[in-house]
């Protein structure tokens, strides 16, 4: 009856009758749907209101009537409204950065108490909206529903976590929405970090090849020095690059060699800031997680106390020592920093099977004498080697060494993630009792003096303002790659000419090299140690607000911060000094500098913008870390506060949550002893 011109008005008109209905219902009772805000008084009565609602359904009735009559269609594809929230949270982040003081200063001065007031709120505000845009971004596989039906539900930790999934979304504990993330993802795989550390050719790549059973790292070839490559399980074969350039993308498992080779990617030239790899192997079955340094190289010029700053966070470190190679003290700071912060190490010695058996003995007792004089520390060593007919040498030192650890680690975590199911059975029982409790005045209310909790939301909000400044600090953090090329032009210049006044021209290029790396740390450690500032304000509002004893959340230290790549610097000059120009200091100088500045200063710039994407990136992602523990710390604390503000429940939802708190409370999985004997492991 109607054409295709009259059909979509047609419907574009119904749809925004339907529309105005929508609204105007919802703008009769606006205070029934949570809503801050509204322009109307709820002046309609129950009645009224039910009787105009069966109006509006007599309405849309009518209209599907039509519709279905006259065979009219919609040629409007509906919008997901996965999509629309996203769009809503998108302008929400936007509406909240207008919230910052400098957004008001417009129509007036403000004082430092408001100004303090309003960073607080954004820091807030912005704290959650991370929160929502992290649950949307995993999607429905994200669900910790979905992911709990696939672990082993004869575990009791796993009923229990099931159980406490159901309540806290059942009853809008989001607040512990962080804590159930976190043993949940313990729970599907319990990740052993392990870290493989050795110098440039010490044989890292054919260990791990070996460890995956197949060639999966090139070997033979010189690795980028700047990137770790982390190898973890997964049902199929899959790498995921991040690069400053670009969002993190999916390459082919064949082209892994051009991002993680200096052949195929010459001083990181790609701007890669992280490489994760997936595989489907029999021996990362247990959550393991292999991380391949890039070698030493770039840890030769930092000082054995900074050591600890540029090394991964892992469980075990396995530090390769060539056989017939001297323990130098490159090795000797790495497994120092390993030690001191608490990981496990094993030491072994690659590519025995060049050595006789009496070479071999003298060479394990060799480090190990080494080890113990120097690092006042009795370590095992075993010798390791992939050639045949030499691989059980291989196989005895990951039965020795490894399957033990690997047993005792998924204990460990066994125990731990009882323990911190039990804390937050605990947690989410003592929310439950606060929405029992809730509306009889046990929290004080807005305009009266503020009570406990309120002095600890306080204090937490001063500390996500401070996360935020630090983000800021971050996203604004600018190299100025100019004035930093001179001063690293000029210090390697010092360093040539140091070596041509004492003749060692045959060392000037390590002097350089040393040189280099020592005028450019101050970055490095300028970000680790902001970090590290950040992290104890953090653990002291923990501390302050759990009384006398520490927060049951550990709060990670910085670990892995990106070393300056001196190696990855295109010094293609040579170090003789020059005839002719005699001992006159300042003309030496000015010879050193010029050959550095006509030949290498383009390749410093370059390497001083890849090393600024690097740290950026590092440093945002242990900020979100941190922010992720804090807010996990606190979380109790803020929902006890938020449900005390609400009114009491009604008596259906006061039975069920009655009937939850019944079920929790009668959970005897797991023991009054574990929750007593809860640890921040």
């Amino acid at each position: 009856m109607f054409h295709e011109n009259h059909e979509r008005v047609l419907i574009n008109r119904l749809r925004a009758l339907d529309q105005l209905f929508v609204q105007a219902l919802a703008d009769l009772s606006p205070t029934e749907d949570g809503r801050l805000f509204s322009s109307h008084r709820p002046d309609a009565t129950a009645s009224q209101r039910r009787v105009l609602a069966d109006y509006v359904d007599q309405l849309r009735f009518l209209v599907r009537r039509f519709i279905r009559v006259q065979a009219l269609r919609d040629a409007n594809e509906a919008v997901s409204a996965l999509w629309s929230f996203r769009v809503a949270l998108s302008f929400a982040q936007k509406a909240t950065t207008e919230l910052l003081p400098r957004y008001l200063q417009g129509y007036g001065s403000l004082e430092p108490e408001p100004v303090e007031a309003l960073e607080r709120l954004v820091a807030e505000l912005r704290a959650l909206l991370r929160r929502m845009g992290d649950y949307l971004e995993r999607g429905e596989g994200g669900e910790l529903a979905a992911r709990l039906a696939q672990l082993d539900g004869t575990r009791d930790e796993v009923g229990l976590l099931r159980e406490l999934e159901r309540i806290i979304t059942a009853h809008g504990l989001v607040e512990l929405r962080v804590t159930l993330e976190q043993l949940v993802q313990r729970a599907a795989a319990p990740r052993l970090e392990i870290a493989v550390f050795g110098r440039v050719n010490a044989g890292k790549s054919s260990l791990l090849n070996w460890w995956l059973e197949q060639s999966l790292l090139p070997t033979g070839v010189t690795p980028i020095t700047a990137v770790p490559t982390r190898i973890l399980h997964g049902p199929a074969a899959q790498v995921r690059v991040t690069m400053a350039s670009t969002a993190t993308t999916e390459v082919p498992l064949s082209e892994l060699s051009t991002y993680v080779s200096e052949a195929g990617n010459a001083a990181n030239h790609r701007r890669v800031l992280d490489i994760e790899i997936r595989l489907p192997a029999a021996r990362l079955l247990e959550g393991v997680c292999l991380v391949d340094t890039p070698g030493l190289g770039s840890l030769a010029e930092t000082g054995a106390a900074q050591t600890l700053d540029y090394l991964p966070r892992c469980d075990l470190g396995v530090l390769l020592i060539e056989a017939g190679a001297a323990l130098n003290r490159e090795d000797l700071d790495v497994a120092r920093a390993l030690l001191d912060s608490g990981s496990d190490v094993v030491i072994t010695l690659s590519k025995a099977d060049r050595l006789g058996s009496t070479e071999l003995a003298q060479a394990l007792a060799y480090v190990s004498e080494q080890l113990r004089e120097r690092l006042h520390v009795t370590l095992g060593v075993l010798p390791i080697s992939i050639v045949p007919p030499h691989t059980a040498l291989i196989q005895r030192w990951f039965d020795l060494e490894l399957v033990p650890r690997l047993a005792a680690r998924r204990e460990q975590a066994a125990a731990a993630l009882r323990r911190k199911t039990a804390v937050l059975r605990e947690l989410v029982i003592t929310l439950l009792e606060a929405q029992l409790a809730s509306g009889a005045g046990t929290v004080q209310r807005r305009g009266g003096q503020p009570g406990p909790t309120t002095a600890v939301y306080a204090r937490a909000s001063q500390a996500r303002a401070e996360l935020e400044r630090v983000r800021s600090e971050l996203l604004s953090m600018d190299l100025q790659t100019g004035p930093l090329a001179d001063r690293i032009i000029d210090a390697a210049a010092d360093a040539l000419l140091r070596a041509w006044m004492s003749n060692d021209a045959a060392g000037a290029d390590q002097q350089v090299l040393a040189a280099i790396a020592g005028s450019v740390e101050f970055l490095a450690e300028g970000v680790a140690g902001r970090l590290k500032q950040l992290r104890e304000e953090l653990r002291q509002v923990l501390i302050e607000s759990d009384g006398s004893a520490p927060s049951t959340v550990e709060l990670p230290s910085p670990r892995g911060c990106p070393v300056f790549d001196t190696r990855a610097l295109s010094l293609s000059l040579h170090y003789l000094r020059p005839r002719g120009l005699g001992t006159w200091r300042p003309l030496l100088h000015a010879q050193a500098r010029q050959r550095f500045g006509a030949t290498v200063r383009a390749s410093i710039e370059r390497q001083l913008l890849v090393h600024g994407f690097a740290l950026r990136y590092w440093a945002s992602q242990y900020v979100h870390e941190l922010s992720l523990r804090f807010d996990e710390a606190v979380a109790a604390r803020e929902g006890a506060e938020r449900i005390g503000e609400s009114a009491a429940p009604g008596e259906q939802a006061a039975s069920v949550l009655r009937v939850d708190l019944n079920r929790l409370r009668r959970w005897r999985s797991l023991t009054d002893s574990a929750i007593a004997s809860a640890s921040p492991s």
